[in-house]
């Protein structure tokens, strides 16, 4: 009887593969040379689950949920002591143009890779799911970036306790056409960018973040460069950053309300020359922004504004900040200094607004520097 390898290589597409009773692939899903692939270039399932004992899949090169055009790739590991591990390479979760991925963790899952993209190529689209309490997604790598939205759409979810802990910079949306979003959604639900938070990276492109109903963002530092806008709502939900920058190629906009926290270093509300714009809304008893360092509304030549409205409070608190003419503690600079003196050179505008709504905004400071060009 000849033997048909092409037979034998649909048969494994076609039908289902388990490795143990608790690794199951079913459609266009297959280990292959150390990769795994789960949506080839058709659906394709991937299930690990944990009933008593740990399952634990390996893959020692690269994971790819959703590969060639037409793959619709779906992947879910639930349970505790259910975990898919990529230890040196980087998952895929939508790769080529026409393919797509979704990835779940559930119940206590744990997913690990060195690094990850989602929706890598243009026309594609990968979203990654955390959900529950114990549900784990980490990557330890931190030479190259986290892509949420590389040149297609990306999107993750954290939600009811799950939480994502990422080594590397996150850049969410990097190329023209992209799209990226997060959502932190939930008591104990947590991103922790211990590598920096940066939005439409290398384009104006348009990324939003969502932290709500409890749900807490930790990142070394963040950048709005983009079409951007980050909300923060409700209390308990809380958004920590280093460094925060808000428009720089683009109109961006951070708004924290019904009782949301922000705590942020150095601050820019309109960050690089042209007809950009930073804005910020704080609206809402108990919402708050602490700056730990300067604020800057209205960059070089750019524009920001900031209101403060309905009970909520801005405090700007920091020592031994070199501003100006010297040493100030608690400054806020409302237009920062144009980039040149030439006639003709766009001025800076900073714009702040407390009290708008039916109770009064608050304000913390020692300091408002203002500026202003004698040019003509």
């Amino acid at each position: 009887m000849k033997f048909s390898l092409r037979w034998f290589y649909l048969s494994v597409l076609l039908l289902p593969l388990s490795l143990s009773a608790d690794v199951t692939y079913t459609g266009s899903a297959f280990p292959s040379g150390g990769s795994t692939y789960v949506g080839y270039n058709a659906a394709g399932d991937l299930t690990i689950t944990a009933t008593g004992s740990p399952t634990v899949l390996t893959t020692t090169g690269y994971s790819y949920i959703g590969y060639l055009n037409g793959g619709i790739g779906t992947a879910t590991v639930t349970g505790s002591g259910a975990q898919w591990l990529t230890p040196n390479n980087t998952m895929f979760v939508g790769t080529f143009s026409g393919s797509s991925g979704l990835l779940s963790i559930l119940n206590g899952g744990y997913v690990q890779s060195s690094y990850a993209t989602l929706g890598y190529d243009a026309n594609t689209s990968g979203e990654i799911d955390v959900t529950g309490a114990g549900s784990q997604w980490t990557m330890g790598g931190s030479t190259f970036a986290t892509l949420i939205g590389n040149n297609g759409s990306g999107i993750l979810k954290l939600q009811s306790g799950g939480v994502a802990t990422i080594a590397s910079s996150i850049y969410v949306t990097s190329n023209t056409g992209s799209t990226g979003a997060i959502t932190v959604d939930g008591v104990g639900s947590q991103l922790n960018a211990n590598g920096g938070l940066y939005f439409s990276v290398s384009a104006n492109t348009t990324a939003t973040m969502g932290v709500t109903n409890g749900g807490k963002v930790v990142s070394t530092e963040t950048g709005l460069y983009g079409t951007d806008t980050v909300t923060v709502d409700g209390s308990g939900s809380t958004f920590n950053t280093g460094n925060l920058v808000i428009g720089n190629s683009g109109n961006s906009a951070l708004n924290i309300s019904n009782g949301g926290v922000v705590n942020s270093g150095n601050t820019t509300l309109g960050y690089t020359k042209g007809a950009v714009s930073g804005t910020a809304t704080l609206a809402g008893t108990n919402s708050q922004w602490n700056v730990a360092g300067t604020m800057t509304v209205g960059g070089s030549s750019s524009t920001g504004s900031v209101t403060v409205s309905d009970g909520a409070l801005l405090s700007v608190v920091n020592t031994g900040i070199n501003v100006a003419t010297g040493t100030a503690n608690n400054v806020l600079t409302l237009g920062a200094s144009p980039q040149s003196s030439n006639p003709g050179e766009t001025a800076s505008t900073g714009t702040l607004t407390i009290g708008t709504g039916g109770a009064a905004g608050q304000l913390s400071l020692d300091q408002v520097f203002g500026w202003y060009s004698t040019s003509t």
